[in-house]
């Protein structure tokens, strides 16, 4: 049951360009999102949210849209005009201590580059299975260096020092131990942050890229989000530098970039 009259946190989430390609409600469907969160919530493990699932699909590049402004269209801006059309609907907490911004694969990336070009928006990131820097492939096709870095998160970082700290953000990053990115730029791109002063954990988990991964850690990333929204974004301090949770299986094995090896 949704009760209208309860101010609620937000979350936006963003799907993938896999092959088949993505749907938005592929988080329902596959990832079982509605059930776990109803059933969390009823339980008293989580506290009400609402999702919102953007459908960033393109005529021309179908859901390769990179969740970005780009060749394929405006879709970074589209996400901030969902979320705040949001605001101005529903009963939500209009503030960035509750609203957070994740996604999966291709949307885990969106959702940090999102996030971080938006610190004002979103206070909570996360990032299942995305990539960190962008190629010239897809909606990037021949675009200059400057705007490949400009859509970089982790070029992005060190630049953002600054209103991080002021602000507080709070980040998980997480794959899959049979994963195909290399398994150090999850592990370099936490140190990024955590330099740059945000609260980061990361971690592999059993499983590849695909829903078995992303379904069984639906539950815990709910949790995560739940709890950061319920304190502010900078009332929790690291004691020292992230140091992941498990291992993957191949430490070399991957591509910076799965969309660039499709």
């Amino acid at each position: 049951m949704v009760q209208a009259d309860v101010e609620r946190p937000v979350a936006a989430l963003g799907e993938a360009a896999e092959r088949p390609p993505g749907r938005a409600d592929g988080f329902i469907q596959a990832g079982a999102l509605a059930v776990d969160a109803d059933v969390m919530t009823a339980r008293h493990e989580i506290r009400p949210m609402i999702f919102v699932l953007p459908n960033g699909k393109s005529g021309t590049f179908g859901n390769d849209t990179e969740w970005a402004n780009a060749r394929a269209g405006p879709y970074e801006s589209f996400v901030l005009d969902v979320v705040h059309n949001v605001d101005r609907r529903f009963a939500t907490l209009a503030e960035r201590q509750h609203r957070g911004i994740g996604g999966l694969s291709e949307g885990g990336y969106g959702a940090l580059n999102i996030g971080l070009h938006h610190l004002g928006d979103f206070s909570v990131l996360q990032s299942w299975s995305g990539y960190y820097t962008q190629t010239p492939t897809a909606s990037f096709a021949d675009e200059t260096p400057g705007v490949l870095a400009a859509n970089s998160p982790s070029y992005d970082v060190p630049s953002l020092a600054p209103a991080i700290r002021r602000l507080g953000l709070r980040v998980f990053l997480y794959q899959g131990v049979k994963d195909q990115i290399r398994p150090w730029r999850i592990r370099d791109f936490s140190q990024e942050l955590y330099r740059a002063g945000a609260y980061v954990g990361y971690g592999f988990y059993p499983g590849g890229h695909d829903w078995g991964l992303w379904r069984g850690q639906m539950p815990h990333m709910l949790r995560l989000a739940s709890a950061w929204f319920s304190t502010p974004p900078k009332a929790d301090r690291m004691r020292g530098p992230p140091l992941g949770h498990g291992r993957p299986e191949h430490p070399r094995a991957g591509h910076p970039n799965p969309r660039a090896s499709l």
